[in-house]
């Protein structure tokens, strides 16, 4: 099928993307954001529109001129809304103090939130008012029955294949309007016919389940009668099936939007669409309902904010809903931990085990909950009486529950989509037909409109399921990364004038390669590959010009390359530096070498058969509760960071501390304290790049109150190498008691570390 260019298909689409390959939907979003960027007074109208619809009553569509429309606008509206920021530059951000976490959740509040908030709800409403008020009065009467069709009447699916459901997944379109055509019959009243020969459990609703159906059944729904040798379906009742189905398939959509526009597109059309954000903004300011549920708290305190209320009355009259980052993180966590359910009581102490080896990706708010007191104000502060802390039964501990948030499809593309799952169940349905299975039958007259629980229970499961992991990715996963040879400038190249496009494609490689956004490269190998295209070719780049300019900094050892492309550069071609713990370091200025050096320790402890999971950059608060936790606070090192940690099961195995050299003395002797400290209950290894980095790093740690040498060697970088190092630290008796080992780049067991064919690379946290 082709929906960009065919018409049909492209209702098609519309209509029933479930039963659309993928490839086919993704196709529509080719053009995007151009296309919508080309049009954005229209989509802006859309999308406005969207914001206040409230219900999923048949409503004429605003903004939209082409079928196709109807499924990009739909499927970009709630990325539209995700990515606003309404707040940012009014008198609420400004009241707030700078770096204070009240501050920080202003900004593009809703991409914060964990699941769908009131906005993207309405949008869903609303994409579902317009498709059955445009099937009623758009369609001709041939379309309309081919879509009822493959609702009420389809094949019988027998399959463990997901694709197999799909109704045009290899047959030509036409070919199966052909086939279905005649299997339902639109009465002039718009009520549907179903022949008996094609009468199955499609023809009844699935059973009310809040996870599952975005809206309530009427309380009473007529029996479906049986006339004249068929049953003939109320197009009232015809709505909830559609409308049932479009629910799950604007997941579908979203998802397709959402894996393949970047964030530079999105920012593109916030610039472009401005009257969105004030539309936001006016329900944010009149107090309304805009998270569901909301996970804000209140009578907290900040040190930070101690900025004076009276600045301005009407904002300290005036309140707005401000999510707490601890609780965005407890509903994280949750998310991604499958021994734990919201609604249901849950030990705080497990909850806090939790959260401590809890990493969400760097698209979600990063974890800061270091100590148990912390999670537990959070719950109590909670302004959402969902929340609930209470002292167990047996017992005095303290359990608390949990409200969850409305499941959204913003996740990484997975090997079953709960969507599909779904598509599964109604498939199921139809190997049930009538005669077949009597509990189907009601009366001699007509059936029940919804299945009975005991007939959709076993498929509704399993969607259950495939829900819930797909929540778990939404925390756990990065969206897709960029592929070396896809890559395409995240910013205008035009806009540096002294950058050609080729230099501009260079640059945002190294600076994905960076940040580990980058498909098909690693840290741990030379970066001379990005230097060329998918032919072989190399790009037209004046390295000696990026240099000069600042744009470039070049590390050699031997063949290999590495390449750093500074921070303000980066930022400057659209890549912000993630500094999640698990994933980056919070200094933005750090270079290539060292994460290079941070990525060929983590592979080599993986390889180990004592560690299960590889930590880089890992907070130190989260070893509160093992034997290192002594140590650390008698040294006030919980705030920090140590390179890379390895556990077997829960309890530390390895830290390791990566060095290169600086001008900053205080860099070293603070990696060599923490190092010190964790060397009392595991083992500690210290890693420089070479020969020349571990002189100079030597040279800082030469101070009393650290590595106090008797007597420095008398000689040079050159000819002073790490096992020469090694002996004078044992004879000095520092080695084992700052840290156990000495490594370079060189000296470390590199047969496990190349990333492309490493097995252990799973036990990384991060790892793409």
């Amino acid at each position: 099928m082709n929906p960009v260019k065919n018409t049909r298909d492209a209702v098609r689409a519309a209509f029933l993307p479930l039963d659309c390959p993928r490839e086919s939907l993704e196709a529509l979003f080719r053009n995007e954001p151009e296309a919508l960027l080309t049009n954005a007074d229209r989509f802006e109208q859309y999308v406005r529109t969207g914001l206040a619809h409230v219900n999923i009553t048949p409503q004429t569509v605003t903004g939209i001129n082409t079928v196709q429309e109807l499924v990009t606008f739909p499927a970009v509206t709630p990325l539209r809304i995700q990515h606003a920021d309404p707040l940012v530059g009014t008198k609420y951000e400004t009241r707030e103090p700078e770096q204070s976490a009240e501050r920080r959740m202003l900004q593009q509040p809703l991409l914060k939130h964990p699941g769908l908030t009131w906005f993207e709800l309405n949008a869903r409403e609303y994409y579902i008012a317009t498709l059955t008020d445009f099937f009623e009065q758009e369609l001709p009467t041939e379309l309309q029955s081919e879509i009822a069709a493959v609702l009420l009447a389809p094949d019988s699916a027998d399959s463990t294949k997901n694709t197999d459901y799909q109704t045009y997944t290899e047959t030509d379109s036409e070919a199966v309007h052909q086939r279905y055509k005649n299997r339902v019959e639109i009465t002039d009243n718009g009520d549907i016919r179903i022949p008996s020969d094609h009468i199955s459990r499609c023809c009844q609703l699935l059973q009310k389940s809040e996870s599952q159906i975005g809206h309530d059944y009427p309380e009473r729904l007529s029996y479906v009668e049986f006339k004249r040798g068929g049953f003939e379906i109320p197009q009232k009742q015809f709505r909830l099936h559609l409308a049932e189905y479009a629910w799950h398939a604007w997941g579908k959509l979203v998802s397709i939007a959402y894996n393949t526009l970047t964030s530079h597109d999105l920012t593109r059309l916030v610039t472009a669409t401005p009257n969105v954000d004030e539309d936001l903004f006016t329900r944010f300011q009149s107090k309304s309902t805009v998270f569901i549920p909301y996970y804000g708290t209140t009578n907290t305190e900040n040190p930070k904010r101690n900025w004076t209320t009276s600045t301005d009355s009407t904002l300290t009259n005036h309140s707005i809903e401000i999510e707490d980052k601890r609780l965005i993180t407890v509903i994280d966590c949750i998310r991604a931990n499958t021994d734990l359910e919201f609604g249901k009581p849950i030990r705080i102490n497990t909850l806090f085990d939790r959260i401590r080896t809890f990493f969400p990706a760097p698209h979600r708010p990063g974890n800061d909950i270091g100590t148990k007191e912390t999670l537990q104000n959070a719950l109590q502060a909670a302004a959402n009486d969902q929340f609930r802390v209470f002292n167990h039964s047996n017992s005095n501990a303290l359990d608390c529950t949990i409200p969850a948030p409305k499941p959204s499809p913003y996740h990484p593309r997975m090997r079953v989509n709960p969507w599909e799952q779904y598509q599964v169940t109604l498939a199921k349905q139809s190997q049930a037909k009538r005669g077949q299975q009597a509990p189907n039958r009601h009366r001699s007259q007509g059936i029940r409109p919804v299945l009975p629980r005991k007939y959709s229970q076993a498929h509704l499961q399993p969607y259950e399921t495939q829900l819930t992991h797909a929540q778990r990715t939404a925390v756990t996963t990065q969206p897709a990364v960029t592929a070396l040879h896809d890559t395409e400038p995240l910013v205008d190249a035009e806009s540096f004038q002294r950058l050609t496009c080729d230099e501009v494609v260079f640059l945002t490689r190294i600076s994905l390669a960076m940040e580990r956004l980058l498909n098909n490269a690693s840290l741990t190998r030379s970066m001379r590959p990005l230097r060329y295209d998918a032919d072989g070719n190399e790009l037209q780049i004046n390295e000696a010009k990026l240099i000069d300019d600042k744009w470039l900094e070049k590390h050699t050892e031997g063949t290999d390359v590495l390449y750093t492309v500074p921070y303000r550069k980066r930022r400057d071609l659209g890549i912000e530096n993630i500094s999640h713990d698990g994933y980056g370091e919070k200094t933005p200025s750090e270079k290539s070498l060292h994460r290079k050096g941070v990525d060929y320790c983590a592979a080599a402890l993986a390889a180990k058969p004592d560690v299960t999971r590889v930590i880089r950059y890992c907070d130190l608060w989260r070893l509160r509760g093992t034997l290192c936790e002594p140590a650390l606070a008698d040294q006030h090192l919980f705030s920090t960071r140590v390179d890379v940690i390895a556990f077997n099961g829960t309890t530390p195995k390895y830290a390791v501390g990566v060095e290169t050299a600086s001008n900053a003395a205080s860099k070293s002797q603070r990696c060599v304290q923490k190092l010190s400290a964790l060397s009392e209950t595991i083992e500690t290894w210290f890693i420089t790049p070479n020969s020349q980095h571990l002189w100079r790093v030597m040279n800082h740690l030469n101070d009393p109150n650290h590595l106090d040498f008797k007597t420095f060697p008398d000689s040079t970088a050159d000819s002073y190498g790490r096992s020469n190092w090694e002996r004078e630290l044992i004879a000095e008796e520092f080695l084992g008691e700052y840290f156990d080992t000495l490594h370079t780049y060189r000296s470390l067991n590199t047969e496990h570390i190349n990333a492309g064919t490493n097995d252990h690379q799973h036990k990384i946290v991060g790892h793409v």
